[in-house]
This record gives structure tokens, sequence and C-alpha cells, in this order.
């Protein structure tokens, strides 16, 4: 049986659960008339056509405009001439295009890639008392030492809002997926808001948890070393933690699920084998990992010797990291890496 993609075209020989391409995940809907099929491809396709082809234009741009600073002055990272002057930073997070630093001294400081994408992502500069920080897809959220959140982006959601967190009390850790927003609280429950469409923010059940992440889907990892998760991805967090014991993080993707071992190896379970994503495939040769994190294309682990290795597409330089030394903390954004050096 072939299948193939409503959006981009791209052709498959057996059932996916999403394209590996564009992302898609309707592609096995059944209809039971032809008019259900053409309201299906007014209000679905359609919508989710334009926004891919709108960000394939955004990333040629993005493309260009990196091939432009490296030949002209040897720029890396695009990001690097906004960034290299921050100074005594403890934290760092990305989101699509915009990075975020939390100073030792409480305050936020935020850069964007690009000007086009101005959603009030990087209004932290009146942020005080701030001992976490984490970006989603557009928008930024603070952990202050009161155990209240802040967030900033300026409202354009209409069914959702991941920035609802004006009311959340005693909360010790947070963290944000592309649209939604976790907060776990010091009794060890767990908080949640913004778009739930895959169940992602069905978390008001869990309990004795100390530590949560929403990269991919939501999880939490129980005081007793076990994993949970809710989520559009869940089901390949569990597999894998099912078959891998001794797992302390993990990461979700559309084509791969990534879990980070007590013993500093990483564990990798494999949806498609297209050739896009063979790459995952070197996380097996990874040691000493500290944390991971990943980008659109790209996978990041941190050494406990504070040197950084990378995998998966590099048409930004975001994977060029084999240089880098004595860094606490990395951070991947959708196209660029971040790294924390120790100097702060």
């Amino acid at each position: 049986m072939i299948i193939k993609c409503p959006v981009c075209s791209t052709t498959y020989d057996k059932e996916v659960e999403a394209c590996v391409t564009c992302k898609f995940t309707e592609l096995n809907k059944i209809f039971i008339s032809q008019e259900d099929f053409k309201e299906w491809v007014e209000n679905v396709v359609k919508p989710f056509r334009e926004k891919y082809q709108k960000e394939c234009i955004e990333k040629e741009e993005q493309k260009l405009i990196a091939r432009q600073r490296k030949q002209e002055s040897g720029t890396v990272i695009v990001t690097e001439d906004n960034i290299k002057n921050w100074k005594d930073i403890v934290a760092i997070s990305g989101g699509y295009d915009h990075i975020v630093g939390l100073r030792k001294d409480g305050t936020v400081v935020a850069r964007r890639e690009s000007s086009k994408h101005d959603y009030g992502q990087c209004d932290v500069e009146d942020w005080e008392d701030i001992i976490a920080v984490s970006c989603g897809w557009d928008y930024t959220v603070g952990l202050r030492k009161d155990g209240m959140v802040v967030a900033t982006m300026k409202p354009w959601y209409v069914d959702y809002d991941p920035c609802d967190v004006e009311y959340w009390k005693d909360i010790i850790a947070i963290s944000c997926g592309n649209d939604h927003t976790v907060g776990l609280r010091k009794d060890g429950t767990v908080v949640a808001t913004g778009k739930n469409n895959y169940g992602q923010c069905n978390v008001k059940d869990w309990k004795d948890i100390i530590a949560v992440s929403c990269k991919g889907c939501t999880t939490g990892l129980r005081k007793d070393g076990t994993i949970i998760a809710t989520g559009y991805y869940s089901g390949r967090i569990n597999a894998l933690t099912k078959n891998c014991k001794n797992i302390t993080y993990v990461l979700a993707k559309s084509d791969y699920t990534v879990g980070l071992k007590k013993d500093g190896t990483v564990v990798f379970r494999h949806i498609n084998e297209h050739d896009q994503y063979k790459h995952v495939k070197n996380i097996k040769k990874w040691e000493d990992i500290v944390t991971v994190s990943y980008g659109s294309a790209h996978t990041v682990g941190l050494r406990k010797d504070g040197t950084v290795v990378a995998t998966g597409e590099n048409d930004y330089d975001q994977c060029n990291v084999e240089d880098w030394e004595d860094i606490v903390a990395v951070s991947c954004g959708n196209w660029h890496t971040v790294g924390l050096r120790k100097d702060g």
C-alpha cells in the first residue's frame, strides 16, 4: 500500500504515524464520505500546507543569511554576535529562534535570531529574582525564587495559553514544550497549561515527581527512578523506558526517542529508517554524557569533562561544537546550539 502525504507529497510504502518531511500526522485518516474528505482538505490540509511552505521559505532565507555571514566575517554560528558579550550567566534555554540567559543576580537576558519573529518572547528586561528559565516555541517562562512563575508572549493564541501561569504557587521547576508549559510543585505534584490536543497537559494525577520535561511530550521522573509520560510521543517513551533500565532523562521527536542513562550512555529508539535520520545511530557511541538537548534535526550531548558532541543536520553549523571546552550546560533551538561556559 502506497501512502502519499497530502501536504508535501512524500510517499511511503507502509503505514507511518507522521510524515518525516513535513511532520503532518493525519496520514491514515479514514473518511465516511466525499464531503468529509473535502472538508478535511479545506480545514486541515490547506492550512497545514500553507504553514509548512512558509516555514520552508523562512528556512531557506536563514540559510542564505548564514552563508552570507560566514563569507563576510567567518562567523560560524549566526547567534554568536548576539550573545558573545553575555556575562555571569548560570543557565540558558533556546526556543524556535530566540535564546534566553539567566544571570547569577536573578535577572534575564534574551536575543532573537530574526527580526521577523517578534512575539514578545524576549521581553524579559524587567524580570528579577529568577532562578530558572525555559523557552517555548515563541514564548519564555521564568521561575522566581518565591515559587511564583512569570511568562512573556504577545497574546495571539486563541484556544489555549501556554503563559497562563500567573496563579501558580510553590513551583520548584519549569519546562516548556512548543505550545505548553509544565510546573513541578514542591509536594511532587505537577501543573500544566497550554495546548492539550494530544493530552500533553494531563498531569493532574501525577505524584512523587522530582523532575519534569516537555521535549516531545510531557515526562516526569518519579523519586523511585521510574518515568511517566503523557502526550503524542508518550507511547514511544514508555516503550524505551520499559526495555532500558536506569534512564534519568528522555527526549522524544517525531522519528526517534533518546534516553540518557545513569552511566552516561545514551540509548535511542528509531521510528523510521529514512536517510534524514540515520545520524541518530551515532548517539550510541556517546559516553560520559550528563545532559542532552535537541533542535529540529540535530541532537547535542554534554560530556562530564565539559566537551560537547553533536549529530544531525548542520546547515547552520549548529553541530560545529568539537572545539568547545569548559561547558556546563547546553541548549538547542531549532537551528542553533548554545553552550554555557563555567566562567559564565
